[in-house]
């Protein structure tokens, strides 16, 4: 839904000529790349902001409660949330006045890379080295699922590493890491699974 709210947006906004890109007259070879960056430092600025306004993290946090962290990870929001990155995206999309191309592109991208940085893998050592300056890996973002606040207030990027460093929220994995509860403190000994708990959690 947010895919296609997001879509349909760029789709309006194209036709209205309206947004950012369309009113700078960018050609497609300059407009399309720069609005996949915009739209990626929309995302980080919305994951950052989930994490700082207690009523946005009311509904954030159900993603946060999972124990184990693993691919199914990546799909575990709440509905409340969904609605309202809903019309956030679609909002980003027109504002930006990003080309259709460029969000299908960025949500092909943003989903892709969800499901692998909360994938239960870590990369080889020269592979890590390698990619972590661009993007988000599994090991810079599980840091990010630790019950310890301030390494869950860190690490917000889903595809791009450089947000944080730029911003001030990166948080590196310790040279010499070993093993740390994944989750929040406050329910490390319930059950965080059942689904009526987890719709009714944020109202609680």
């Amino acid at each position: 839904v947010p895919i296609l709210a997001a879509a349909g947006a760029a789709r309006w906004a194209e036709g209205a000529q309206f947004g950012l890109l369309h009113w700078l007259s960018l050609p497609s070879l300059v407009a399309i790349p720069l609005a996949i960056l915009l739209l990626d430092l929309a995302i980080y600025g919305q994951h950052r902001a989930m994490h700082r306004w207690p009523l946005l993290w009311r509904f954030h946090a159900v993603h946060h409660h999972d124990h184990d962290l693993d691919v199914t990870t990546a799909l575990r929001f709440h509905p409340g949330e969904i609605l309202l990155s809903t019309f956030y995206k679609a909002s980003a999309a027109a504002l930006l006045g990003a080309p259709l191309i460029a969000v299908v592109i960025h949500e092909t991208l943003l989903s892709t890379m969800a499901i692998f940085n909360h994938a239960n893998i870590a990369l080889p050592p020269r592979a890590e080295r390698l990619i972590l300056p661009i993007l988000v890996t599994p090991t810079m973002h599980v840091r990010h699922h630790s019950i310890v606040r301030g390494e869950h207030d860190a690490n917000y990027g889903n595809m791009l590493s450089i947000w944080d460093r730029l911003l001030g929220s990166y948080c590196p994995e310790p040279a010499f890491a070993g093993p740390f509860a994944i989750g929040l403190a406050e329910t490390q000994t319930r059950n965080v699974t059942g689904l009526r708990w987890l719709i009714e959690r944020p109202f609680r």
